[in-house]
């Protein structure tokens, strides 16, 4: 069963109500998420790709828009869910963007730039 709670702030697309996710839904995206984690932690670590003063560590777990931020998992963890007529994907194409506020997308993701290694 879904569930749609009336929000009158919430400044999306579907701004009259938000939708949560299942129990099973977020128990997926936090698992894949940690997944994730160890993966770049170990690789970072070898190649010491960290910054000293990187304030989003452990890698997507720390600072804002983590993925585990209410706002970003609450969207994020819709991606499991049947969705036949692609309802749910706005949605977690809004928690993707606001991930993407983090310090490492937005330089990774910059062409221009210049690492100082």
């Amino acid at each position: 069963m879904d569930i749609y709670i009336p929000c009158e702030n919430e400044k999306n697309w579907n701004s009259k109500y938000l939708i949560y996710p299942r129990e099973h839904e977020i128990k997926r995206w936090m698992l894949s998420t940690l997944n994730h984690l160890l993966r770049d932690e170990y690789y970072e670590t070898i190649f010491k790709f960290r910054d000293k003063d990187d304030s989003e560590t452990p890698h997507d777990i720390g600072g804002k828009h983590n993925k585990f931020d209410w706002q970003v998992l609450r969207r994020m963890a819709l991606q499991y869910r049947e969705d036949p007529f692609n309802f749910y994907h706005l949605l977690v194409k809004e928690g993707i963007n606001l991930h993407r506020k983090q310090k490492h997308h937005i330089i990774w993701n910059d062409p221009n730039f210049k690492s100082e290694n």
